[in-house]
Formats: structure tokens, C-alpha cells, sequence
């Protein structure tokens, strides 16, 4: 299985064997996210459980599944020419499109030569067997999907956002028992592994595409969370990545849900919106943080005053106390990008109290101008965001604090692309990810005045990028005499041939050692740093990084 993950780097990895003899092979590629990484991980063990053998999307397959981003109009041309390349590599193979594409476009991607099942996001329904019952009609009743055939095509789509109050609760309610009822074993041939806890975003920024691609949001239940990171932990990750398409979300729909049987016995919920602990709304907790009674081991049990309503702190806090016994042995878990809003002090705290959270928050800023952030519909002031920062190191000295930055917006001037250069630079980013302006239909940003061109959106972009590599040389060379946690990859560094890996806050490492350290957790001293990373040594040993 082959994995793009949007800034031109390609891994490989996962390869599972089935048992059956001279089983039909199928072959997958991702395309942006680390939630289409994990989707492609969920799409992949349901096919190994249907009896194929998993190969490199360079081998040749019988099925090539294709998971699209659909953020910006680059990603949709990568996905086109991937779909050529599976085309050319097998004439007669099927090729399944998946994912953001699919789900925005499902006309222009059922007309691409080739495809023969489009499937959108939020379907719970096994793509394999709807890929294998696609000569009938692609359609799902129980999963309340929609399908159509577009001659030799089968789309499947999530519907639309629904306005109707009566409907909304019953869709939510199908979309959150496909997140429960996804999950994965294992990430076979990485280092770490991911966790999608939520899906979805009702944020609508407006030039962003993601809330039509991810529907609204929901929460994946906190007892199936933990089920599933505990199976992860077990089978030996030392870091698992929490994913979701709004992660400060998480937890903001589950208020009044019915809590589901708790894996191991114990508590149910009990129809009403409860969670049927006691009778009564309040969850009666003991003092070793468990539910009263005959509770399972992921019974509902985090510091909130109505059972089920759980945020992202309390998720962590619930992590710490049911599986510490991991994180004592060294296991860490990782947040991946999270909006300003959902950065708040519960969260700091936690953070601040764990060292078994990585010290790491990625935190999109997108603009250094007020005028063009209230265009953008972000919902924060400049100022607002660098009182955040500044909040974010008071609480956790010597954190990564990394970012996204879109140049070229429309109406965005010179002197408003100057002051995003400005505030990049006051917030001492340790990695900046520049992106391009790309309208999008069907957003707001879509048809507003003053677009830029792409020469000057070129400029802008090189100018911010040269900026983040200034900022993460000067983060790098702060490290230096320090000592760190280190997560070694699978893959040597091509360029030294030395060993590498990720510290906490999310800065690569580069020291000697042999294979046998690879996939475990080491401690390192940092001797030096450069734009790329830190140049360190194992502790206890002389061999440096020349």
C-alpha cells in the first residue's frame, strides 16, 4: 500500500498475506491526510478479510483502490493521474475511486475512463462488497447512502447536508455507527500508527471544501476509541496519532447520545439519552475514577458531569487512566492538527500533565491579516491567535508549535501578504506549511473579487517558505544539548544513510545506529541542528552526525 501524503513524499509500507491460494490482489494508494490514511488502513483489512492479498500500487493488481483529496484542485489532478496510472498498469483491473473526490464530484469522477465504483466519504457499508456486488445496483438502504449507476460506474455518496431538524438526528445517528463500527489492527510496515476519533466539520470556512467532502460532525464513542488504541498499544505501537477532520471537536455531538454496551460487561445505555450508570444524569464517579457498579474496563468514566458528554480533555484524561500502564513503558500518543478553538485551557492542562502527549500542536493560523481572516470566515483576530501561542508555551515549555498558511487569497494585498510574513515570525513557527490559493466550488471564496494571479501567488508562497525554513533552522539549534525521545522510522535518512526519527515536538532526528533500533523508542543528545532537523547522538555513545 502506497501513501502520498500531499507535500510529495511517498511511503510504503503495509503488505498483509492471505492465506488462500492465488488470492485476487488488490493494491491501494492515499492521497492527502493522515483520516485517508486511516480510511485506506480500514479499507484494507476488510479486503484482507475477504480473502486478497495486499501488493504496491506499482505491482500489478486486479482491484486498485484509489482514496482522493478533493482540497484543492492540485489534489484532484493528482487523483486523475493516478487513476491513468492504474489504468495503464492493468487494463482489465477495477478501479475504485474513494474518498473527498468522489464525494464533491460524483459525475466527474464516474466519467473518468476506467472507474468502475466511485465511493464518497462517511459510507459504512465494506467497499469490497460493494465493489463485488457493482454489476447490480450500488446501493445501500441500511447504511442510507445513495447510489446511482452511471453506466458501467457505481457511485456511492454520502446525501447532501440535510436541513430538515427531523431528519438530521437520524442521519447522525447512521453516520456515527459507521464511524463505531470502523476501526483497524494495526498499520503494518510504520513506525506509528492512527486513530480517527471524529469525523466531519460544520466550521465552513470559506474557501474550504472539506464540510460538503466529511459531512457534519460526529464523534467516534469513547469506549470504542479506547477499545481500539488499546489493541494498537498492545500490538506494539509506541506512538499512535489522533486523527479526525475537526479533532477540537470531538465530543461536541455526543451530549444526550446513548452510551453503547461497554466492551468487557458492565453499563448500557438506556434509551433515554443517558447512560443508565445510576438512573439519574449524573455519572457517580468513585474515587479511583470509575464508574459505581459492575462497570467494564471502558465504561464511561472521565471527570464530566453528564454521562457521554466528553470533550477532548476528558478523552485524554480517560486514556491516561485506563491504559497508563502503556504509557508508563514508554508508548506516546500524538494530536494532529487541531483548530484554534479547540486548543482551550482543559486542553493545556492535560497536556501540561502528560508526558506521554507528544509536545506538539499543529495549529492552522492561514492568514496574518485581520481583514483577510474575517474573509476567510476563520473566527479568531491576529492577536487573538498569538495570545494563544503564548498561552501554549506558558504551559508547555519547549513545545512544537507548527501551522498552515494559505497565500494568495482573494483581495489579499502586498501589504496584508506582509503582515502574515510578520506574524509568522512572532509566533516563531517550527514548521510552517504553505499552501497556494485554490478556489473551490461551492464555497463562499469561490467568485469573491480579487483574485491573484498565479505568478504573484508563486512569489508569496517561495517568500513564506524560505521564512518557515529561517524558523525551524532557529527552533532546531535551540534543541541542541538537549536530551530527546526519538521514535525511529523504518527508513534510513537518503541523503546520510544514518538512522532517523520524530522527538515529541515533532522535529526529525538523524543519529548512527544499527536496524536493530528501528520501530523502537531511543534517547538521544542533540549536537546540532539545520533547516531539515536535529544532528544527534545516542546517549551514552560518541558517534555524531558529521
Amino acid at each position: 500500500m502506497t501513501t502520498d501524503n500531499g507535500d510529495g513524499g511517498t511511503d510504503h509500507g503495509l503488505g498483509i498475506s492471505s492465506k488462500k491460494t492465488s488470492p485476487k490482489r488488490v493494491s491501494f494508494l492515499t492521497l492527502g491526510c493522515k483520516v485517508n490514511r486511516y480510511d485506506t488502513q480500514v479499507m484494507a483489512e476488510d479486503f484482507e478479510r475477504h480473502g486478497y492479498e495486499l501488493v504496491g500500487f506499482e505491482d500489478e493488481a486486479d482491484v486498485y483502490v484509489i482514496n482522493t483529496c478533493s482540497v484543492t484542485a492540485h489534489s484532484e489532478a493528482k487523483c486523475r493521474q493516478a487513476i491513468h496510472r492504474a489504468r495503464r498498469k492493468n487494463p482489465k483491473a477495477a478501479i475504485v475511486v474513494t474518498g473527498c473526490y468522489p464525494q464533491v464530484k460524483p459525475k466527474e469522477v464516474a466519467s473518468i475512463p476506467g472507474v468502475t465504483l466511485a465511493v464518497g466519504t462517511g459510507i459504512g457499508t465494506s467497499v469490497c462488497e460493494l465493489l463485488e456486488a457493482s454489476h447490480g445496483q450500488a446501493k445501500s438502504d441500511k447504511e442510507e447512502s445513495r447510489g446511482r449507476r452511471r453506466g458501467a460506474v457505481a457511485t456511492v455518496w454520502l446525501e447532501p447536508a440535510l436541513e430538515d431538524g427531523e431528519s438530521r438526528p437520524k442521519r447522525l445517528t447512521v453516520l456515527r455507527r459507521a464511524l463505531d463500527g470502523a476501526s483497524v489492527t494495526g498499520f503494518e510496515g510504520r513506525t506509528r500508527a492512527f486513530l480517527k476519533i471524529q469525523e466531519g466539520c460544520e466550521r465552513r470556512c470559506s474557501y474550504c471544501i472539506v464540510p460538503l467532502a466529511r459531512g457534519p460532525r460526529r464523534s467516534k464513542s469513547p469506549s470504542v476509541v479506547l477499545e481500539e488504541l488499546e489493541g494498537l498499544l498492545e500490538s506494539g505501537f509506541k506512538e499512535v496519532v489522533l486523527t479526525g477532520t475537526d479533532l477540537g471537536a470531538y465530543g461536541l455531538d455526543l451530549h444526550g447520545q446513548e452510551e453503547r454496551c461497554i466492551p468487557g460487561g458492565g453499563a448500557c445505555g438506556n434509551g433515554d439519552g443517558n447512560a443508565g450508570l445510576n438512573g439519574d444524569d449524573d455519572a457517580r464517579l468513585n474515587g479511583d475514577g470509575d464508574a459505581d457498579g459492575d462497570a467494564g474496563p471502558y465504561a464511561p468514566v472521565a471527570d464530566f458531569k453528564v454521562a457521554g458528554r466528553m470533550d477532548l480533555a476528558d478523552l485524554l484524561r480517560l486514556m491516561g487512566r485506563k491504559l497508563s500502564g502503556y504509557f508508563e513503558k514508554g508508548a506516546r500518543l500524538r494530536l494532529s492538527s487541531i483548530e484554534p478553538y479547540g486548543v482551550n485551557p482543559r486542553l493545556l492542562e492535560v497536556m501540561a500533565d502528560a508526558d506521554w502527549i507528544c509536545r506538539h500542536l499543529h495549529i492552522p493560523l492561514q492568514s496574518g491579516s485581520d481583514r483577510v481572516l474575517g474573509l476567510m470566515g476563520r473566527g479568531y483576530t491576529v492577536e487573538e491567535f498569538l495570545g494563544l501561542v503564548q498561552r501554549i508555551r506558558e504551559a508547555i515549555p519547549g513545545i512544537g508549535i507548527t501551522t498552515d498558511v494559505i497565500v494568495g487569497f482573494p483581495g489579499e494585498t502586498r501589504r496584508e501578504f506582509e503582515e502574515t510574513v510578520d506574524v509568522v515570525r512572532k509566533a516563531s513557527f517550527s514548521r510552517l506549511h504553505v499552501f497556494r490559493f485554490s478556489p473551490r466550488p461551492k464555497t463562499a471564496a469561490f467568485e469573491l473579487p480579487g483574485q491573484v494571479g498565479p505568478d504573484e501567488k508563486k512569489k508569496r508562497s517561495e517568500i513564506l517558505i524560505s521564512v518557515g525554513k529561517q524558523l525551524a533552522k532557529a527552533f532546531h539549534e535551540g534543541l541542541v544539548g538537549t536530551v530527546q525521545q526519538v521514535l525511529v522510522e523504518e527508513a534510513r535518512d537518503r541523503r546520510s544513510g544514518s538512522l532517523q526519527g520524530f522527538t515529541s515536538n515533532y522535529v526529525r532526528a538523524f543519529f548512527h545506529g544499527d536496524d536493530s533500533l528501528k520501530g523502537s523508542m531511543v534517547t538521544v543528545v542533540v549536537d546540532s541542528g539545520d533547516e531539515r532537523g536535529v544532528m544527534a547522538r545516542l546517549r551514552g555513545r560518541p558517534d555524531r552526525i558529521r
